[in-house]
């Protein structure tokens, strides 16, 4: 039998260990991912404290409220977030994962909400840190009339003992998502 932590994909490649990151279970996949909200930016003007929050259920996982200054707020903040993908069919030996969304909610001066940012992890499952620049949404619109606010943000998946490398493994592909924003220009 396959050790608690250890992947084999379908062609009996062996991914090695996750160690809590990506443990199997089925065709299902426990993942663990590093988030870090760098700065908001095109805050709109009245907002004094800005912050991000990850909520899953009855979970949820904040950056705290950072002063905006100049339309801009910075927090340099790791949110601590956990999935489970569940498994695609394989392509060219390689493990492909569904699309596993995951929705940041952006809040000014702590009870309004500005919008929401969507990020699909299952993008993000080799191991690299990934950096993304976001436009913030509201009921499926962009916030331009809020200033069109802009998330940066840098991702990775982790295992219990820091970065994951997940050699032969990606991402499924023709999986519906908005791709990333160009960064803001100065």
């Amino acid at each position: 039998p396959t050790p608690p932590h250890r992947i084999i994909l379908e062609n009996g490649l062996n991914v090695g260990t996750m160690e809590g990151s990506l443990a199997t279970s089925g065709s299902t996949v426990q993942g663990n991912f590093r988030l870090v909200v760098q700065e908001a930016t095109n805050v709109p003007a009245g907002c004094r404290t800005l912050s991000v929050t990850w909520k899953k259920g009855v979970k949820a996982v904040s950056t705290g409220p950072a002063a905006v200054q100049e339309g801009c707020a910075e927090w340099d903040c790791a949110l601590p977030i956990s999935c489970v993908l569940s498994r695609s069919s394989a392509a060219h030996g390689q493990a492909q994962f569904e699309a596993k969304f995951c929705w940041l909610q952006v809040v000014c001066d702590g009870d309004t909400v500005l919008g929401h940012v969507q990020l699909d992890l299952s993008d993000f499952c080799d191991g690299e840190v990934h950096q993304r620049a976001l436009q913030v949404w509201k009921g499926g619109q962009s916030s331009s009339a809020l200033g069109s606010i802009r998330l940066r943000i840098s991702i990775q998946a982790l295992s219990s003992h820091g970065p994951s490398s997940f050699p032969g493994v990606s991402t499924a592909v023709g999986v519906a998502s908005k791709p990333p924003l160009p960064s803001p220009q100065p």
